[in-house]
């Protein structure tokens, strides 16, 4: 999975808007829009670290999800509604 269908894939999950979801990682509007666009292949190490807080998971475990297309496990998505 690419990284833009993660991000927008968990997005809608969550029945986010991309302000919300950038509000939620606090990163700046345009990087989410960015992502999503495909612009931005990769995540940087401190959007990558933001994806981790809030899912409340580590780095390798976030980065299978996104390689291997890896559903996000009910029990963490209460995490996008705090």
């Amino acid at each position: 999975m690419a990284f833009c269908d993660f991000v927008k894939e968990l997005r809608e999950q969550n029945n986010l808007t991309q302000v919300q979801l950038a509000d939620k990682l606090e990163v700046n509007v345009n990087t989410i829009k960015q992502i999503e666009a495909n612009k931005i292949k990769t995540p940087s190490n401190r959007v990558l670290d933001k994806f981790c807080e809030y899912l409340n998971e580590d780095r390798l475990t976030v980065i299978n999800k996104i390689i291997f297309n890896k559903k996000m496990p009910r029990k963490n998505r209460h995490l996008f509604y705090s």
